[in-house]
């Protein structure tokens, strides 16, 4: 319903309670989240591109749960670093599709166990 909801609207969307948890694919929490203020925990059941991840990340305050925490991911600094910003335990390969500054990739590098490239 709440995608639903964000996806017909160009307004403010105010929760009732914006500390529930939520569960979903990522498509799903994506659309339903773009553009809001949440801090419940999210809990992703498959596998979020960076362009989603970078969605919900910025839409919530709360933890993410990723399906996989081994994925790879590519894509600029900036978007890695708000992607990646606040996940525990992901160790995925990263590809960076630009240069990174050195703020950047010490975030990054915190972010993930996995080799970066």
């Amino acid at each position: 319903q709440l995608v639903t909801i964000n996806t017909a609207t160009s307004g403010a969307i105010t929760f009732n309670d914006d500390s529930v948890a939520l569960s979903g694919s990522s498509s799903d929490v994506a659309a339903a989240l773009d553009g809001t203020t949440y801090t419940g925990a999210v809990t992703l059941t498959d596998d979020p591109s960076l362009a989603q991840l970078v969605t919900i990340n910025t839409a919530t305050s709360g933890a993410i749960t990723l399906n996989d925490s081994t994925i790879a991911l590519s894509g600029t600094a900036s978007d890695l670093v708000t992607g990646l910003d606040g996940l525990t335990g992901f160790s995925g390969a990263v590809t960076l599709t630009d240069d990174p500054s050195l703020a950047q990739l010490v975030t990054i590098n915190t972010a993930t166990s996995g080799a970066i490239t």
